[in-house]
């Protein structure tokens, strides 16, 4: 396993993301020589790679005619969104023998970008990364509410959650920067509970909560994100999340397993609405976690990765005999 950003004394033991340009290109070089390196020494069937937006495509053409390794990438961004890829990750597209990607509304463009074999492959629940944590019983003031939600704080999310304000419900918001970039004028800022959350802090904070609000940013907006894995793995509070067919339809059941809302901006009324069915809520939360054990676990994720490149190689040897 190599790690395509890794800190360097050389730059200081700095992270990827606060290099300057010049340093993130010498950082880039040096990663996309060390995958060279140790793929020349190692001479594998198969490179699998997460994103890996800043290593160079020259490298995968070399390893290819060198020593005729595949290529397979999960993309866990979208490759299109400037905000979250980068010209390599384009150039990946084409040099990719596989490529697996969370959102079905990317594949058809990812085909006209020249991937060879595109393969929906969505984002999964680690129960390692989120092992059950019982509330104890001087803690459940501090994580109940009736709705919550955790993530970092951006422009986007406050207007999001500001009608949420002040509508008779309990709301808990955490995440980092909510407190230091919330207007002190909003009306958001009674509602911030803490900065960031960690592992069992989220699993409690989770679990505390009647409902579980995601938001979806711009790159995701017509497919799912990680939260939605998570919020449904843990088994807290139902999750409710903006209407995409992926989550709907896909991998939950809209109004069964999770609950889905339409546009732009959550309707108070809704909220209100759900939370006088405690019981309808708990049984979608239990619902939507029996799915996840069933289909959505990083497990399942590493067996359909595995019977796909078995696959590819399978077809490839059926062609090269006719």
């Amino acid at each position: 396993m190599l790690e395509n950003k890794p800190s360097r004394w050389w730059l200081g033991g700095r992270s990827w993301w606060s290099l300057t340009r010049a340093e993130r290109l010498a950082q880039d070089l040096a990663a996309s020589w060390e995958l060279y390196h140790t793929a020349k020494k190692w001479k594998p069937d198969w490179i699998f790679m997460t994103k890996g937006e800043n290593l160079r495509a020259e490298v995968f053409t070399l390893l290819r005619k060198q020593i005729g390794c595949r290529l397979a990438i999960w993309n866990v961004d979208n490759p299109f969104h400037a905000n979250v890829s980068s010209y390599q990750s384009l150039r990946h597209i084409q040099k990719a023998d596989v490529y697996f990607i969370w959102a079905r509304y990317l594949m058809d463009a990812l085909h006209s970008a020249g991937a060879q074999r595109v393969e929906f492959l969505p984002f999964a629940f680690d129960p390692e990364s989120h092992p059950d944590e019982a509330i104890a019983p001087e803690e459940s003031r501090r994580w109940s509410s009736d709705l919550c939600f955790v993530g970092t704080w951006d422009a986007e999310r406050e207007v999001a959650l500001k009608p949420l304000a002040n509508q008779g419900f309990d709301l808990a918001i955490y995440g980092q920067g909510w407190l230091k970039n919330s207007p002190l004028e909003s009306p958001l800022r009674r509602y911030i509970r803490s900065d960031s959350l960690w592992q069992q802090d989220v699993v409690k904070a989770f679990k505390g909560a009647k409902l579980v609000l995601n938001l979806l940013r711009r790159h995701n907006w017509q497919g799912h994100n990680f939260r939605t894995m998570e919020a449904a793995g843990i088994g807290g509070g139902a999750l409710l999340t903006p209407q995409t067919k992926d989550q709907a339809e896909v991998l939950f059941r809209d109004g069964d397993e999770i609950f889905c809302y339409a546009g732009k901006v959550l309707d108070p009324s809704l909220i209100r609405s759900l939370l006088l069915q405690p019981d309808c809520l708990r049984r979608a939360a239990e619902s939507a976690q029996r799915r996840v054990q069933k289909e959505h676990l990083l497990s399942h994720r590493i067996e359909r990765i595995l019977e796909c490149l078995g696959k590819t190689v399978s077809e490839d040897a059926c062609d090269r005999a006719r």
